[in-house]
C-alpha cells in the first residue's frame, strides 16, 4: 500500500481499519508507514523492483547460460580442462591397471629389487626367526660408550654457607677447583669467615 500522499493521522486510521494497532511495537510514523508499505490487499500487485542493469535476452552472456542450462539438462557439462589420452599422467593411470601382483592387488611405490642390500638383510633376518632368533628393539649399544659401572670418580668442593642466625645451606653448584670457588664467592662479596668448602666424591662418565 502506498503512502506517499498520506499524513500521519490518516496512516493511524488506516492501519486501526486494517487491524495492524495490536502488531505494531510503537505508534512512530516510521513504524506506520513500514507496516501499510509490507501490507498487501487481497488482489493487489506489487511492482518488483530489480536491482542493477535491465537484462538483455539476445546478449552473448544470456547466449552462454541459456546453452550451458541447455547441457547441464541433457548432462553434456563437464568441468576442467579436456583429457588429454596421449599425456604422461593418462598413460601412467592405464598401466596402474596391469601392475598387479600374483594375487591381484595393485602394486604401489617403486619396484622391489630382490638382490638388494634390503631384501638381502630382510631374507636374513626372517631365516633367524624362522630358526628360533629372538630380534631385539631398537639401536645396538655403543661399546666405546662408559656406562655407570664404568664412570670414574673426581673430586670437587661444594661451598657451605652460613648465615646471621648460624643455619647453613649449600650453594647452588660446586666447582672443580677451590680457586675457582673462592673466586667466586669473592665476586659475590662474601668473606672466608661466612663459607667454608668441603670435598666430595662426583661420579663422572669416563
Amino acid at each position: 500500500m502506498k503512502t506517499t500522499n498520506m499524513s500521519y493521522n490518516e496512516m493511524k486510521a488506516k492501519a486501526e481499519q486494517l487491524g495492524l494497532i495490536g502488531t505494531l511495537p510503537n505508534m512512530k510514523k516510521e513504524t506506520l508507514t513500514a507496516a501499510l508499505e509490507a501490507y498487501q490487499e487481497p488482489g493487489e500487485v506489487i511492482d518488483e523492483k530489480f536491482l542493477g542493469r535491465p537484462i538483455n535476452p539476445n546478449s552473448a552472456r544470456q547466449q552462454k547460460l541459456r546453452e550451458r542450462e541447455l547441457k547441464a539438462l541433457n548432462g553434456g557439462v563437464k568441468r576442467g580442462r579436456p583429457v588429454n589420452p596421449e599425456s604422461a599422467r593418462q598413460q601412467s593411470l592405464s598401466s596402474k591397471g596391469t601392475n598387479v601382483d600374483e594375487n591381484g592387488v595393485p602394486r604401489r611405490g617403486r619396484p622391489v629389487s630382490e638382490v638388494s642390500k634390503r631384501q638381502q638383510q630382510l631374507k636374513e633376518r626372517e631365516m633367524k626367526i624362522a630358526a628360533g632368533y629372538v630380534p631385539t628393539k631398537g639401536r645396538p649399544a655403543n661399546p666405546n660408550k662408559a656406562t655407570a659401572k664404568q664412570a670414574e670418580t673426581e673430586k670437587r668442593f661444594q661451598i657451605v654457607i652460613t648465615d646471621e642466625n648460624g643455619s647453613t645451606h649449600n650453594y647452588n653448584k660446586s666447582f672443580k677447583l677451590a680457586k675457582s670457588a673462592i673466586r667466586e664467592m669473592k665476586e659475590n662479596g662474601f668473606t672466608p669467615a661466612q663459607y667454608k668448602l668441603v670435598e666430595f666424591t662426583a661420579l663422572v662418565e669416563a
